[in-house]
């Protein structure tokens, strides 16, 4: 787990167990190792769920708010990718505007720090088989290092992630 800040960060998505591990696909660290037994998360590890976790719950949050303003997104997108994003970009330019005009239908949103962990949700098990290529795992350490280095961690995810 070594951040090179000579090295830079890539883009990826983030995702649950549900998905594989790739370079550009970065899940949770399990509890289960390899042969099917629990085991104890590191606190580099405990840190870096908690930012992954943080971050999708973002991503949430803002499609549920875009959900809320604009129809479009109650239904499959019938568009192909480049058209989707320059979409997607509009309608966040314009909620951001609608926001900044004081528009009556504004949603509220709490600053990040604020909102609360997912508590109580049931960790699901998958079948083994879902584990990612030498690459992979080396893209999960690396940002699992960077999120517990001075460039990459915030002043609250130690406490927050051992809740």
């Amino acid at each position: 787990m070594h951040y090179n800040p000579h090295f830079p960060l890539p883009y990826y998505f983030l995702v649950d167990e549900a998905f594989p591990l790739r370079t550009d696909i970065i899940r949770s660290y399990g509890k289960s190792s390899g042969s099917g037994e629990d085991r104890k998360l590191t606190s580099a590890e405990l840190m870096f769920n908690y930012r992954l976790s943080r971050g999708r719950r973002m991503v949430e949050n803002v499609f549920g708010i875009l959900t809320q303003r604009f129809y479009l997104y109650q239904r499959k997108l019938q568009l192909n990718p480049e058209f989707a994003t320059t979409v997607i970009k509009a309608t966040v330019i314009l909620h951001n505007f609608l926001t900044r005009e004081k528009d009556p239908m504004t949603c509220e949103v709490k600053d990040a720090k604020q909102v609360p962990p997912a508590h109580g949700m049931k960790q699901l098990v998958f079948p083994r088989g879902n584990r990612g290529s030498k690459a992979a795992i080396f893209m999960s350490n690396f940002l699992t290092g960077y999120y517990a280095s001075p460039a990459g961690k915030i002043p609250w995810q130690k406490e927050s992630a051992q809740q």
